[in-house]
């Protein structure tokens, strides 16, 4: 939940059917179709599941998943015509990958849970793997993640006070 006097709590990073991250999400969708009868509905770009890593309930992931999927693609049967393939309920679900830290921590638990991804591209969801060379880039470490200025990049770098402070005096936040 977000309260504006103290910010976010747990609460409000919850996902699943009939969590405020859920409700924001459909209610979203929703007015995004409305505002705009010509507007589409691709996919649903999912990037979560590394906190489920670390739960003891973690075998639940895929069932409460996939709940919410189903849940998600029925609340939008009224806007069938509006999404790919005129159907609600082929509506692609593209689940992206996590970092190495999650992926070492928790392997057990990350190929339980994201192997499950891997297993639904009949149900229009998909596993997008982002780090297949087996090389750590992308979200780590700073030194294994370099920004680029030339192109306005900024990797991980940014996190150690002294780049902190360069890039804070060339960009404004």
């Amino acid at each position: 939940m977000y309260v504006p006097d103290t910010g976010a709590t747990a609460d409000a990073m919850r996902w699943g059917t009939g969590t405020a991250l859920y409700e924001d999400l459909v209610a979203r969708v929703k007015v995004a179709l409305e505002y705009n009868r010509k507007n589409k509905l691709l996919s649903v770009c999912w990037m979560q599941g590394e906190f489920d890593l670390m739960s003891p309930d973690y075998e639940k992931h895929p069932d409460l998943f996939y709940q919410m999927v189903t849940s998600f693609r029925s609340e939008l049967s009224e806007y069938s015509s509006q999404c790919v393939g005129n159907s609600s309920e082929r509506v692609p679900w593209l689940c992206g990958d996590t970092t190495w830290y999650w992926k070492e921590s928790y392997q057990k638990e990350y190929d339980f849970i994201y192997g499950h991804y891997r297993q639904r591209t009949d149900d229009e969801i998909h596993f997008l793997s982002f780090q297949d060379s087996n090389r750590h880039e992308l979200t780590n470490e700073p030194e294994e993640d370099a920004d680029d200025l030339s192109v306005g990049y900024l990797g991980s770098s940014w996190r150690t006070e002294l780049m902190l402070d360069n890039v804070t005096e060339k960009y404004t936040f």
